[in-house]
């Protein structure tokens, strides 16, 4: 009896429909990320304080990098600021006249999320990602020294 591969099978449909089709996922994707980017100002104050703010984080979480209570204590600083931003994007979307020259500010907030919260959310992953290279570097370092005892001795013994 033969095999029915159901994974190949659907993966040749999802082929035959991507190549049938003329929509390419990819250019819808492009689309509609630089109708974003162009239909931005930029160039407004607050925008660049806004860079200035990431600027400075991400220097804060890379200068930190090998202090484990100041990086525990920044990726719950930034999920807080992350989880604020639905907060923020209310009193944007009230006060836009005073700071911007469009409302960005969205009731979904999917504006304030792209250019606020996911900037905080890329730093809590770096933070996050480096706690677990350094915790297995630790243990791998354990480890070696829990198989080869006789190695550390002998290394203790010439350094005397």
């Amino acid at each position: 009896m033969p095999k029915y591969d159901w994974s190949e099978n659907l993966l040749n449909s999802w082929k035959l429909l991507v190549e049938k089709s003329d929509i390419n996922p990819f250019h819808e994707l492009y689309d509609a990320a630089m109708g974003f980017i162009n239909a931005v100002n930029w160039s407004e104050k607050w925008f660049l304080y806004l860079l200035s703010f990431h600027v400075l984080i991400f220097t804060i979480t890379i200068l930190t990098r090998n202090k484990l209570r100041i990086q525990m204590s920044l990726l719950f600083i930034y999920g807080f600021l992350a989880f604020l931003g639905s907060y923020f994007n209310e009193i944007g979307h009230k006060n836009w006249k005073e700071f911007a020259t469009q409302n960005y500010f969205d009731k979904q907030g999917l504006f304030i999320s792209l250019v606020f919260s996911t900037p905080l959310l890329l730093n809590t992953l770096f933070i996050v990602l480096h706690s677990i290279y350094v915790t297995s570097q630790a243990l791998i370092h354990l480890k070696q020294k829990q198989l080869n005892p006789n190695k550390t001795k002998q290394k203790e013994k010439k350094s005397d």
